[in-house]
């Protein structure tokens, strides 16, 4: 320091004695060690890693189709009208259900037999295809 009478021998005088910087080096180079025996009764994790897609001409018919589900509706059937309702009923002939049957019951019965129904995509496409081609025609 530039101005001080201190010298090195001096400032050195004031640190304590016992003072050796070589163990807190080795104290930390120990502890990653310590860290990572602590966690070694823990399994190992491989980096998860997608399984390739089945090949859609070999694959099988339950692949290929597929089902709604109950718990998550697409559609709002409560915004159809209860004529479209009965409609329905009457078309598909729903169990247990009659002529006099409440809106919100006719919902539920609905929505339980549309989830119940499987549907084969490519036919369903096929279909739309042919109607398509019908109403380009016309």
């Amino acid at each position: 320091m530039p101005g001080s009478d201190a010298s090195n021998e001096d400032v050195l005088a004031l640190l304590p004695k016992h003072t050796d910087f070589s163990e807190e080096e080795e104290e930390e180079e120990a502890a990653p060690s310590q860290a990572a025996s602590h966690y070694s009764h823990l399994p190992q994790h491989q980096p998860r890693v997608p399984l390739p897609l089945p090949h859609t001409e070999g694959a099988s018919p339950q692949r290929r189709s597929s089902s709604r589900t109950a718990a998550i509706p697409r559609i709002n059937l409560n915004k159809l009208d209860i004529n479209a309702l009965r409609r329905y009923r009457t078309l598909h002939g729903l169990p247990g259900i009659g002529p006099h049957t409440s809106k919100d019951q006719l919902v539920v019965a609905v929505a339980e037999h549309l989830s119940a129904q499987t549907m084969d995509e490519m036919a369903v496409l096929e279909k739309f295809r042919e109607r398509a081609k019908r109403y380009k025609a016309l």
